[in-house]
């Protein structure tokens, strides 16, 4: 050993076993100690884990697994985990996480995950495994309410803004209701981003629910609103009375009703049984005074 020459040595550190000895010299001989043994562990070299996964907003990760154990040193090893949320950037104890293997909960963002190995000679960390969070799928918006008369036909529900989240990729089903919102059924055979409900005699809700391999999402929902059924109201009577008399004033039995619930009104009359009618100029309240008449006559 160079420059070794004190009756003590102390040797470097040392990567592999090593055997020492002293030998000791005068002017009459050269005599050798016996030898002690500077006994080297292997190195400690860290174990892997697996578990790498894309998993939905909210759902449960798996297990991440000891794909190999550490090795070296003294050979018994104690292990704490750690995640990061930022990309490995910084680093968090998960508390109570002491095995060699971990369950992470439920997750909402994408997460990595390291073991910390440690045993009397050294402390190594595993590979990384890194849980992706796709995104949460939120439903996107449908636009927007309408009234139309009974038996009318609403405007097309167009798209407001497309569904996001999950892998990204969506298919549809528009749903109706007719109850408030309370139950919804599917509408056969329209699973488009946009829909044109048709001919309607009741009001009804409908809204558009957006799925893909995280889950289901419904919009907002939006209401076309069907005006009643307009009724014309009768009016009283039919009257037998002299040729060039007045008859009595034609009163009003019941309003009209349905729609918008304000009505105009116009009167009409027959001389020829109904076959054609004439509009009676001025006449526009919801009762009318004929006036003298020479000839039968209907009015409406």
């Amino acid at each position: 050993v160079t420059g070794a020459a004190s009756s003590t040595y102390n040797p470097a550190a040392l990567t592999t076993t090593t055997l020492f000895r002293r030998n000791a010299i005068n002017t009459c001989n050269t005599v050798t100690s016996n030898s002690i043994t500077k006994t080297v562990r292997a190195d400690v070299t860290p174990g892997t884990i697996s578990g790498d996964e894309t998993i939905c907003y909210g759902a449960d990760a798996g297990v991440i697994s000891s794909a190999s154990s550490p090795s070296g040193g003294t050979g018994s090893f104690t292990y704490t985990w750690q995640q990061s949320t930022d990309g490995g950037s910084s680093w968090s104890t998960v508390s109570g996480a002491t095995s060699s293997t971990y369950n992470p909960p439920a997750l909402t963002t994408t997460t990595q995950y390291r073991r910390i190995e440690n045993n009397s000679c050294e402390t190594v960390v595993s590979n990384i495994a890194t849980k992706t969070v796709r995104p949460e799928v939120v439903a996107g918006t449908i636009g927007t309410s309408e009234t139309v008369c009974y038996g009318g036909v609403p405007s097309e529900i167009s798209n407001s803004s497309l569904p996001t989240g999950g892998d990204g990729t969506f298919t549809y089903q528009w749903q109706r209701s007719n109850d408030g919102g309370s139950t919804w059924t599917d509408i056969a055979s329209e699973t488009g981003l946009t829909f044109t409900p048709g001919v309607l005699t009741q009001t009804y809700d409908y809204q558009r629910v957006a799925t893909n391999n995280c889950g289901s999402a419904p919009s907002n929902a939006v209401t076309i609103t069907v005006l009643g059924a307009v009724t014309p109201g009768a009016i009283a009577a039919d009257q037998s009375i002299c040729n060039n008399t007045a008859p009595a004033l034609i009163t009003s039995l019941s309003l009209p009703t349905g729609g918008t619930g304000s009505y105009t009104y116009a009167w009409e009359s027959s001389i020829d049984g109904g076959s054609t009618w004439s509009a009676v100029s001025g006449a526009t309240g919801t009762t009318y005074n004929p006036g003298v008449l020479t000839n039968t006559t209907l009015y409406k």
